[in-house]
């Protein structure tokens, strides 16, 4: 009887690429989210403000102007956390996968690590 061994070889390529758009979709999806979840709360809490202190008396033209300035500021931080996720996730599909020597890269890396070394001493 002879013994031997069988090596098997599998192009995981298109699977690596999966998870890795899948990860990175995940990094934008959680970023938008905390950037926009505490503005959704704020937002409430001045539009119920403004319902309640509508009267000159309840809150004066200062109290107003300063709710509006919250309502456009509030307003401008959501619909930048929203830019922020579309822009991600366009950026995110322009990624193309193209083969590398990982002797190339390595030196790369490595030459810019020294660089960054000789400018700090």
């Amino acid at each position: 009887m002879t013994a031997g061994v069988v090596a098997v070889f599998d192009d995981l390529t298109l699977l690596n690429r999966a998870q890795r758009d899948a990860a990175w979709s995940e990094v934008a999806r959680r970023l938008a989210h905390e950037v926009k979840n505490p503005l959704t709360p704020i937002q409430l809490a001045a539009e119920r403000l403004r319902r309640g202190h509508r009267s000159p008396a309840a809150g004066g033209n200062r109290s107003a102007r300063s709710r509006d300035a919250h309502d456009r500021q509030s307003g401008r931080s959501a619909q930048g956390a929203s830019q922020c996720r579309s822009e991600t996730t366009r950026a995110l599909r322009k990624i193309v996968a193209r083969p590398l020597l990982l002797h190339a890269l390595v030196g790369e890396v490595l030459g810019f690590v020294r660089k960054t070394i000789s400018a700090s001493s």
